[in-house]
């Protein structure tokens, strides 16, 4: 008995259980294991193939997320542009631009992912702010776009699709 699930035309789910190969001679029985996409009785690996694909553009994109860095324009320098749990960055800008403020303080020195920018106003990190917006706006996108590149792909160019 292996572990199966059975997907309809479209990928959805129809059905998961074990399965008995007596008299299932279509199918290679070592390679038939969860996770393997049924079509009509028939193991699809080609269906397979379009969700690794796109697990692949999820996985590339929850790291980009929690891990991300950009290239400031405002700053010359890289940063971190990190949003999970522990880490989130824009939220670390926001505290600094109101501390200073509480403060009166105008500038600081701020600590990029390699290199420290000396004297950065409030002004700067306010437009940091935006880069970092647009940089998780962007990543976003970026991820939409490479999922429906992977739909509408053939199974020749879906290993050309990379994030």
């Amino acid at each position: 008995m292996k572990e199966y699930i059975n997907v309809d035309e479209d990928g959805i789910v129809i059905s998961k259980g074990s399965y008995n190969f007596e008299g299932f001679i279509e199918v290679d029985k070592n390679t038939v294991e969860l996770g393997d996409y049924f079509i009509n009785g028939k193991v699809n690996k080609d269906k397979r193939k379009w969700a690794d694909k796109e697990n692949e553009i999820k996985a590339s994109f929850t790291e980009n997320f929690i891990n991300g860095r950009l290239f400031s324009e405002t700053l010359g320098i890289e940063v971190d542009c990190r949003r999970n749990g522990k880490d989130n960055d824009i939220q670390n800008v926001q505290n600094l631009i109101e501390d200073m403020t509480e403060n009166g303080e105008t500038s600081v020195d701020y600590v990029g992912y390699t290199e420290i920018k000396k004297g950065v106003t409030i002004d700067q990190l306010k437009n940091l702010l935006k880069e970092m917006r647009k940089h998780g706006r962007d990543t976003y996108t970026k991820k939409f776009i490479l999922q429906e590149q992977i739909k509408g792909s053939s199974l020749k160019d879906l290993d050309n699709i990379k994030w």
